[in-house]
């Protein structure tokens, strides 16, 4: 069995009483270029002339010159335009998608986050970093996960995240487009920037609508993933995590269901700048 870790805040004793844990639509994230790739164009030609074929397409250039005013009738019309005007149109295309590229790229994080949720966790449970940033400045606790329980094998299934120092690529120009998303999805959904390595970080991919909703303090949708006690292998106290926290852990402990969970707390190290566990 290997385990992987959530750094929590007093959220952590939520999740233990009630089983749910919260998975994040990746908008809410604290790095803004996750789910961003660079959407480029190699050759502007061959695909505007692809787009004028193509009804979504059609359609997408359609509402951009809606919303500019460039055009003011509906979308049937539109298309009968296209065919009379193609060559033209090929040419406005050309002209106006590499900006049309920059509108979906800027809008691709939210379009994503309305359908998606992530499940964030750790290779490790000793980043100073981690536990000052994510458990209250050490007044959190640290949950150990199986990572080979059931809730961890929905597909795309949990995945290292990959750090890497640009970002991913995907050309619009690509013969076939459906292949290239496929191809890229993956590497833009698990991969980070080089100065995230520290996190070791592991991720799993939700659909938002199979999930229970719930209303948060901040007044946005939260949303909830129910899991088992035995989905939990450890439980570890911060340095500072205070005593009534304490206290509220080990009586929810005291249950028959989490009798295999083991319980421990990280202290300070006598020399380096390091945590040890006792």
């Amino acid at each position: 069995m290997s385990v992987v870790y959530k750094y929590c805040d007093s959220y952590g004793v939520e999740i233990l009483r009630n089983l749910e844990i919260k998975i994040t639509p990746p908008n809410q994230f604290n790095d803004p270029f996750e789910f961003t790739p660079c959407l480029t164009c190699s050759n502007l030609m061959r695909t505007a002339k692809r787009m004028v074929k193509e009804k979504d397409a059609i359609r997408e250039i359609y509402q951009d010159e809606k919303r500019s005013g460039r055009f003011v009738g509906n979308f049937r019309q539109y298309r009968k335009m296209f065919k009379e005007h193609r060559p033209a149109l090929i040419q406005l295309t050309v002209k106006t998608l590499p900006s049309n590229l920059i509108n979906i790229q800027q809008s691709l994080l939210d379009a994503v986050s309305i359908h998606f949720g992530v499940l964030c966790m750790s290779k490790r449970r000793d980043s100073l970093l981690m536990w000052g940033h994510y458990c209250d400045k050490h007044q959190g606790i640290v949950i150990g996960f199986d990572d080979a329980h059931p809730m961890f094998k929905q597909p795309p299934g949990l995945n290292p995240v990959r750090y890497v120092r640009a970002r991913v690529q995907i050309d619009e120009s690509a013969q076939n487009m459906d292949a290239e998303w496929s191809k890229r999805k993956d590497e833009f959904i698990f991969s980070k920037n080089d100065e995230w390595r520290y996190e070791e970080e592991f991720r799993q991919l939700f659909m938002l609508s199979a999930l229970k909703k719930k209303s948060l303090k901040n007044e946005q949708v939260g949303y909830f993933y129910s899991f088992p006690t035995a989905a939990i292998v450890s439980i570890t106290i911060g340095t500072r995590t205070p005593s009534e926290r304490q206290q509220e852990i080990q009586s929810i402990l005291k249950g028959n269901a989490f009798s295999h969970v083991k319980l421990d707390r990280a202290i300070l190290h006598q020399r380096d700048f390091a945590l040890d566990f006792e």
